[in-house]
This record gives C-alpha cells, sequence and structure tokens, in this order.
C-alpha cells in the first residue's frame, strides 16, 4: 500500500514514497519507512561518517510536536500516567499559543534538548514509543512530495490533539479565548471553531487513519501518479 523507493541526490542514497492504494493508513506508512531504513544504506547527511543513529542526538534538540495518538502511547507505555488529557499534556507537552494558533510538543530540558533524552547515553528513554515527527525524522535526501506527506501527517495529528485539549478545557470551565493555561503565549485568541474535527477524531491508533483523509487532492495525486 505504500512504496518506500530508493531516491538519490548527489549520488547520495535517500527516500521517495508513492501510494497504492487509497485505505493506506498512517501505520503502513510508518512500518514501510522502517523497513527501508532497517535495510537500506541511506546516506546520513548530519553524520555521514557513521553507520548507526545510536547515540547521535542532532534531532532531539528538535522542536517535537506531539499527534494525538503520540499521547495515548506514552500514556500506555510510562508508568503511573495521567488519566486526562489535561494531565497529559501538562506533564509532557509545552504549550504554546500566538493569537489563533497552538502549539503542543513535547517538554525540553534546560539544556534544550527533550525530555526523554538520556543526558548521559544520549540516546531516547521512549524509543520503541517515541512520536511519530521522530520516528520519520531521517537525516536523508528525500523528495518534496516525501516531505510533504510527512508535514501533513504529522501536522493533522497534532491539530486534533489541541482540539482534544482545548475541548477538555473547555469542559472543565476554562475560559479558552481568554484565560487558558498555556507555558508561552501572546495575544491569546483560541476558538474551538477554529480546531474542526480532523482525520484522526476517534481514532485511537495510526491503523484507523488513512492517508487519503489527510492528504489535500493535489498531494494525494502526486503521490499516487
Amino acid at each position: 500500500m505504500v512504496q518506500i523507493i530508493d531516491y538519490y541526490w548527489r549520488g547520495k542514497l535517500g527516500y521517495d514514497i508513492r501510494l497504492n492504494h487509497p485505505e493506506a493508513t498512517v501505520e503502513d506508512y510508518r512500518q514501510a519507512l522502517n523497513r527501508w531504513l532497517d535495510t537500506a544504506r541511506w546516506y546520513r547527511s548530519r553524520h555521514p561518517e557513521i553507520n548507526d543513529c545510536a547515540g547521535c542526538d542532532r534531532c532531539c534538540q528538535e522542536r517535537i510536536p506531539l499527534t494525538v495518538v503520540d499521547l495515548d502511547k506514552l500514556r500506555l507505555n510510562l508508568s503511573s500516567p495521567p488519566k486526562s488529557v489535561l494531565k497529559a499534556v501538562e506533564r509532557w507537552g509545552h504549550t504554546a499559543v500566538q493569537g489563533p494558533v497552538a502549539d503542543i510538543t513535547l517538554k525540553r530540558q534546560a539544556n534544550g534538548a527533550c525530555l526523554f533524552l538520556d543526558p548521559l547515553t544520549f540516546r531516547c528513554k521512549i524509543y520503541a514509543f517515541r512520536p511519530l515527527v521522530c520516528e520519520t525524522f531521517i537525516c536523508c535526501p528525500s523528495t518534496l512530495r516525501a516531505q510533504q506527506l510527512r508535514e501533513a501527517v504529522v501536522n493533522r495529528g497534532e491539530d486534533e490533539l489541541i482540539r482534544q485539549w482545548l475541548l477538555a478545557l473547555s469542559a472543565k470551565g476554562v475560559n479558552i479565548e481568554q484565560n487558558p493555561p498555556v507555558d508561552a503565549g501572546r495575544k491569546l485568541q483560541l476558538s474551538l471553531k477554529d480546531w474542526p474535527a480532523t482525520p484522526f477524531s476517534g481514532g485511537r491508533n495510526f491503523s484507523e487513519v488513512r492517508l487519503k483523509d489527510l492528504c489535500e487532492p493535489d498531494l494525494w495525486r502526486i503521490l499516487t501518479g
């Protein structure tokens, strides 16, 4: 359903993506990409001298947006998990708002690294269930359509988490337009009408979300062409 294709840029191996079926899901995408990563000798543009990502923490210094499924995976796999979306976002997330735009990312340590990066080994403490943006962050060449698909999946998944966070705040009686509990914010103008349901709504895992539903028509046409 999801085909990962070798792609060469200036003689360096990266990847392209083709979607072969309208029922292909985010889980199909995730598994296909991981199979390719495990077997191909792809070019690590940040550390071309190494053959293994273990111990390289460059990507762990980046912004890490959370999808709604990512948060569920943390709640399922970490000990003593918060029972509510609000508590889970409070524990693991960093909420930033500017005007009507919101962003929920993983918290960072004082040095700017991801909350779950081990400072001694430079390895991820939650590697088996790390967020999708981490799992699909590959420092090798890739085509524009492969990059656009990744952005579409992660962005819509984060949109759904923000929507559920706002719904939970509203249900608790919080005035989200005037006084939402955020870690960073300017000129807050949040409104639930700006956060409609997404293809992730009601889904509990990536296998329940079709890639076709996440893509704009032009992107879907390019990915299936």
